[in-house]
Parts: structure tokens; C-alpha cells; sequence
């Protein structure tokens, strides 16, 4: 089993719908149909989704700025990617999170003022 397998099994442990909250990591990758048990990832290799308040978390912005931007992106470079899924469910990947910073990176104040 690869380490890779371990850690999606360690987030699909953390995301788990309250019904199977409670199971074990030993129990996931044991189990008879788990694909980390056979070296092929939980996730089929997808970066996972993170929420609103990680996002915010990670970009060292506030949750209202996140849904701020959602609606009105900053100038500067693209607009940060975001995912819905669901009514009401917003969701993020950290890549792109971390893309949308690299495009906004400047090395002197008035290289940013010419954008």
C-alpha cells in the first residue's frame, strides 16, 4: 500500500458523513472493496475539495472575502476557481487557491500599479 493511499484514507476518514463517523482507518483500508487496499487511491488520485473557511485558512484571507471574490473578483489576474455542489455547498481546491496567488505575485509596488 502506498503512502498516498494512506493519506486519502486518512481524509476520507475526516470527511465522512455523520452516519459513518467513528470508522476507523484500519477498518477503510482493510475493508473488502476499499481501492487503497489494493494500491489505487480513495480518491482515484483528485486533490479533494476543501471548504470555505480552509480556503480562507490557507489564502490568510477572511470567509467574507472568499465570498466576496466569488461575485466580485479582484483586478489583477484570473478569478479564483471555486466548485458548488450542491444548493448551498461551496467548495475549493487548494491548487487552485494557490494559482490564483502566484498570478497576483509582483516584485515592486509600482509593477502592480501598471496592472
Amino acid at each position: 500500500m502506498t503512502t498516498r493511499s494512506i493519506v486519502h484514507a486518512r481524509l476520507l476518514c475526516r470527511q465522512q458523513p455523520p452516519q459513518y463517523r467513528g470508522i476507523t482507518l484500519e477498518a477503510i483500508l482493510n475493508s473488502e472493496h476499499s481501492p487503497a487496499r489494493y494500491g489505487q487511491g480513495v480518491c482515484n488520485d483528485a486533490e479533494p475539495f476543501v471548504d470555505e473557511r480552509e480556503a480562507a485558512n490557507f489564502l490568510r484571507v477572511s470567509v467574507r472575502t472568499m465570498q466576496r471574490w466569488r461575485t466580485e473578483p479582484p483586478a489583477g489576474g484570473p478569478p479564483l476557481i471555486f466548485y458548488k455542489l450542491g444548493a448551498k455547498r461551496v467548495a475549493y481546491r487548494l491548487s487552485d487557491c494557490s494559482n490564483f496567488a502566484e498570478s497576483r505575485s509582483y516584485h515592486s509596488t509600482s509593477e502592480m500599479d501598471a496592472t
